[in-house]
């Protein structure tokens, strides 16, 4: 996975991937939350790109979740 630096700080961001079940506060079993987020402390914007696998395959969701963070105006 090629990630792009925040937009912002040039900090390479953390991609995560959350559960979506009854126990995170959700009620989605066996679905998941992808995450890709600038974590850094001195950053004054903490971009965040969120996208989950409710209606779409993982593979899809993951491509879509770095698709939207990669994307930058040109």
């Amino acid at each position: 996975m090629d990630l792009k630096p925040c937009p912002f700080c040039g900090v390479i961001p953390r991609f995560e991937i959350r559960s979506m079940g009854y126990g995170a506060g959700h009620g989605y079993p066996g679905c998941n939350e992808y995450i890709i987020y600038c974590n850094n402390k001195k950053c004054f914007v903490h971009p965040r790109v969120v996208t989950d696998d409710i209606y779409n395959e993982s593979t899809v969701a993951q491509k879509a979740v770095v698709k939207r963070w990669n994307h930058r105006k040109e």
